[in-house]
């Protein structure tokens, strides 16, 4: 590969690769921008709340706390790890997601509006999109009345 000094006034042959001198070089260019990439998929991403883990007996020493907490770490990055790649890889999969869990979320919100009206409920709020995404989400658990079973005759 071929490089040279900025510093020169004219390289005898055309140039393949900067170094990184007192100017922007190639390598600086690259390393921007997949910061700038990495930075936009991890903030963009809004995964669903991750499954609470079942609460474990105290550790017996201070290998089993760090081994616990970098498991619990690995444990809730990871999802978005894996997001963020396919999102940078191919970034029409996490926008078809958004479009189909919108589209659900407004169906369920007239379904849950529906229940309301139905059921007559004198809720303080009014059931609204954030609701219906925050819960399907996984922030809230929503428990319906499940109507009563007749007895099985016995005969």
């Amino acid at each position: 590969m071929k490089t040279f000094a900025p510093q020169c006034t004219l390289p005898e042959t055309g140039p393949v690769f900067v170094q990184q001198p007192n100017v922007r070089s190639t390598m600086k260019i690259i390393w921007t921008s997949l910061a700038i990439m990495f930075l936009s998929t991890w903030s963009i991403l809004h995964l669903n709340v991750p499954p609470q883990l079942k609460p474990l007996l105290r550790p017996r020493n201070n290998w089993e706390r760090l081994r616990r907490r970098l498991f619990t770490a690995w444990y809730t990055t990871k999802p978005k790890i894996v997001w963020m790649a396919v999102t940078i890889f191919f970034p029409e999969w996490p926008l078809a997601m958004a479009i189909q869990t919108l589209k659900r979320g407004l169906g369920f919100t007239k379904d849950f509006e529906d229940f309301q009206r139905e059921e007559k409920l004198q809720d303080e709020k009014e059931w609204t999109l954030t609701h219906t995404m925050y819960a399907n989400m996984g922030g809230f658990v929503i428990k319906f009345p499940t109507p009563e079973k007749p007895e099985p005759a016995v005969g």
